[in-house]
């Protein structure tokens, strides 16, 4: 009734003297405050809506103020429901945009100014409020009263922009948080206040206590940070990052090796550019102390490419001479023309590398300036080591046009004087056995005739007189029996002369084994790739006779010189070239890895045979049977002639130790078995299955742990390029698939103009119609390397007979049966794959590695 008459005053009184419960009594405030609202008297209701706080919900209040426009209102409404602790984010969100829109700063600072434990509201909502009306003061307040740092130094840097401001609270943070945070905002910092920033980077990374906290028991004492990871905040800053690193090498020298090596680079690239010759004087030194402070022993082709591209000599010649590279020193003084130079590298590095000689006589024998002076010195120098043959000198210089005989007349008189001793000598030696031969062949008939009377009184062993029984040998020495049981090792040799006679027959084995299994060995392989080749032709013209003519080459012919040394692939080739121009022979088989990118002008690769599996394999020795590399023992030591190998397995098997291995196929698998030299060797596995060891093969080497050599495991037809009678018979050879691959990786080698001497490895595949190749180049350690892949489609339809020439030679090929698109598609793949290698660095990688092979 009362409330029908809005007596809502008595109401209330009569429900408190009746001590009606609190739900009772805010529903009768609510009701008040619907009516006074309903009346327009926003102030009185929003009074009575307070005392309902805890009951009802505040979202019934809320929705009719913000309706009503009442933010006055709504803000007192608010206030109350956060005094009581009853507030959510949503109600902090809304009370912080209220004293916005009013503007009104007071309330606003009474409302985030208090004290930690009245905190009644969500802090980080509040500063989210705070940032996006602006009021960024009271936002970093919040932030930095409660510990919110991401908050605040986004606030500082990005709106207020107090870079300075930033960077001091930065310095103030434990050292997780200071750490994380320089990482992230680093750069900015680095861009407006870089001293300062620099300052706060050096101290992160040697010894960060936080400022303002010095006693605090939170402190890290001693932590660093890790000086490498912050080198790209400085990435526009070149003058800071050279104090930043020179800040941190010499308060801490075990810096990482990064540091050393952009410091090295930053210095370089100061040295290069600088144009005042005192300032360049001293960053020269700078750079190359740094270069001799050690540093670099682990990262030595890192260091040498940079002095290279910076053409600093002194480096380049500091990490040649480290590197015990005299030659490659030797070779800088040459293509400076600086004679005294290179004579001085002779006199310095000669005696540990006799060639440098050697090649200083045919460096000045080129030069048609006179050069009799330094050709002098390097003669007397070759005379007196008895480096060269007078007959090599004397070719040598014969290249050289002011080079009359008066130059090396004294050279060639005291060779002459000193040989015609020497044949005096040999000529006294040749009669003494001849003379010692008449008369060994004279003992020989007497006693053949009558018996032989031994004389000796002493034994050659103990020296003390002879006593029965003795034991007497025609070669004259005599022996006590007990004597000559106790030292000799068989019953029929002298144990006097057996060590000399032994040493004799076993040189003379040696050397007859050694020439018969190489002989044996390159014919025996020759021959299967040849019979296989003939095989499938016999098939296919089964009316025409096939004769196989064997031969040997240069290259078959250097049994213990590594491929990479050699360097020229026509040493396995040019004798069988030559039979082919001369119509002795109609067709050659190779190993296609054997054969250059480019053929003698005449000749053409007729055909490419379906590829064996062209991976490498690993055979181990027998105690090692069952295990993988990965399983081999710390330090165990793995046989590989070749760059490419070990430098890929260096790197992918750090643990184990890499060595050239020399000798052919069959030479090296009997070093493996019969020595405890090599826990493993690496070989083609196509080779090892055409000679049938297939069973040896103990782990194939997958492409992702190392790439073969390029055309490995494929065979190809060398025919004279216009004989088209043979071109067209062995075409029918030809592989589809494989040409296409092989083409693409020949390309490649072409392009980055590689070879043996360096460390080139491919894997090619076609699927679906796309022809797909990897590529890869390396340093010799393996440290160094890029490697890409890259594709194409070589789905052409073949070419009808008004098509193009189908005779044309890609990379030394011609094959009539493959669409001469897909041929152009495959080449332009390889050459693309090059030459993004080449732009990413590949030809200072194949430089180096050349130079340092060459020095070997």
């Amino acid at each position: 009734m009362l409330f029908r008459k809005n007596l809502f005053e008595m109401a209330i009184n009569l429900a408190k003297s009746h001590h009606l419960d609190s739900d009772g009594l805010s529903e009768i405030f609510r009701q008040y405050g619907d009516h006074l609202y309903n009346k327009g008297n926003h102030d009185g209701a929003i009074q009575q809506y307070i005392r309902t706080i805890g009951k009802l919900e505040p979202s019934y209040v809320i929705r009719k103020f913000l309706d009503a426009q009442r933010i006055h209102n709504l803000t007192a409404y608010l206030q109350t429901l956060h005094l009581q602790s009853l507030a959510n984010a949503d109600h902090t969100t809304l009370l912080l945009n209220c004293y916005t829109k009013l503007k009104d700063s007071s309330k606003l600072e009474e409302f985030i100014k208090t004290s930690e434990s009245e905190v009644r509201f969500d802090v980080e909502t509040a500063i989210k409020v705070l940032r996006q009306a602006g009021y960024y003061s009271h936002a970093v307040y919040l932030a930095e009263k409660h510990a919110h740092h991401e908050w605040y130094l986004k606030i500082q840097l990005e709106d207020i922009k107090n870079y300075q401001e930033a960077l001091r609270y930065i310095g103030k943070l434990p050292f997780d948080q200071a750490e994380s945070n320089m990482k992230r905002y680093g750069k900015i910092l680095m861009h407006h206040v870089p001293n300062e920033t620099t300052e706060l980077l050096k101290i992160l990374c040697t010894d960060y206590q936080p400022s303002g906290d010095n006693e605090g028991p939170g402190m890290l004492e001693g932590k660093k940070a890790n000086s490498e990871e912050f080198i790209p905040v400085f990435a526009n800053n070149s003058r800071e990052l050279k104090a930043f690193l020179e800040h941190m090498t010499e308060v801490q020298a075990d810096s990482p090796q990064g540091v050393y090596d952009t410091l090295l680079e930053l210095r370089l690239q100061n040295w290069a550019h600088e144009q005042d010759e005192q300032v360049k004087e001293k960053l020269h030194n700078e750079a190359l102390t740094l270069l001799k402070s050690g540093r670099f022993k682990t990262v030595f082709d890192k260091a040498l490419v940079l002095c290279q591209m910076h053409n600093f000599k002194d480096g380049v010649l500091y990490l040649y001479e480290q590197g015990k590279l005299f030659q490659q020193i030797m070779h800088y003084h040459m293509q400076n023309e600086q004679y005294k130079k290179v004579i001085e590298v002779c006199e310095l590095y000669g005696d540990q590398e006799v060639c440098l000689w050697e090649q200083a006589l045919g460096y000045f024998a080129r030069k048609e300036e006179d050069c009799k002076e330094y050709i002098a010195a390097v003669l007397k120098h070759i005379e007196n080591k008895n480096l060269m043959p007078p007959l090599l000198v004397v070719q040598t210089l014969a290249h050289n046009s002011t080079a009359t005989l008066s130059v090396i007349k004294d050279y060639l008189v005291n060779k002459l004087q000193k040989q015609s001793r020497q044949i005096e000598q040999d000529e006294q030696r040749i009669q003494k056995y001849r003379e010692e031969t008449t008369r060994i062949r004279q003992e020989i008939e007497e006693l053949k005739a009558s018996p032989k009377i031994f004389q000796k009184t002493k034994c050659s062993i103990c020296t003390s007189a002879l006593e029965l029984p003795s034991v007497h040998f025609l070669c004259g020495h005599s022996f006590h029996q007990h004597c000559f049981e106790s030292y000799s090792e068989s019953d029929s040799e002298c144990p006097t002369c057996m060590p000399e006679n032994r040493k004799v027959m076993d040189m003379i084995r040696a050397q007859e084994q050694k020439r018969d299994l190489h002989d044996q060995f390159q014919h025996q392989l020759a021959r299967i790739q040849t019979d296989s080749v003939v095989e499938m032709l016999r098939e296919l013209y089964p009316d025409l006779r096939f004769e196989i003519v064997a031969m040997s080459t240069t290259g078959d012919k250097i049994l213990d010189t590594a491929l990479s040394k050699i360097g020229e692939k026509s040493l396995f080739t040019k004798e069988l070239e030559n039979a082919l121009e001369r119509n002795e022979v109609d067709l050659v088989v190779h190993s296609l890895k054997d054969l250059p990118t480019s053929l003698p002008p005449g000749f053409t690769i007729g055909a490419v045979c379906k590829r064996e599996n062209p991976l490498d394999a690993v055979v181990f020795h027998p105690r090692n049977c069952g295990k993988t590399l990965s399983l081999l023992p710390e330090k165990s030591v793995i046989g590989t002639s070749s760059l490419r190998r070990a430098a890929q397995l260096k790197k992918k098997f750090p643990q184990l130790e890499f060595r050239d291995i020399r000798g052919n196929l069959n030479t090296r698998l009997k070093k493996l078995d019969e020595k405890e030299d090599f826990s493993a060797i690496i070989l083609a596995a196509a080779g090892l299955k055409r000679m049938g060891w297939e069973n040896r093969i103990g782990q194939l080497l997958s492409p992702e742990d190392c790439l073969y050599a390029v055309g490995q495991g494929a065979l190809a037809v060398e025919v004279r390029a216009k004989d088209q009678e043979i071109l067209n018979m062995v075409s029918a050879l030809q592989d589809a698939d494989t040409v296409l691959c092989c083409i693409a990786e020949r390309a490649f080698m072409k392009r980055l103009e590689g070879g043996c001497s360096v460390p080139v490895a491919v894997n090619s595949m076609l699927k679906d119609g796309q022809l797909y190749l990897t590529g890869a180049v390396y340093s010799l350690d393996g440290s160094d390397s890029l490697r890409e892949t890259m594709q194409t489609s070589v789905n052409y339809p073949p070419q009808n007979e008004d098509g193009p020439n189908d005779d044309v030679q890609h990379v030394g090929i011609t094959a009539k049966n493959v669409p001469g698109q897909a041929q152009e598609a495959a080449e332009n793949l390889g050459v693309e794959l090059a030459s993004l290698l080449l732009s990413k660095g590949a030809k200072h990688i194949l430089s180096v590695a050349r130079q340092l092979n060459d020095a070997r």
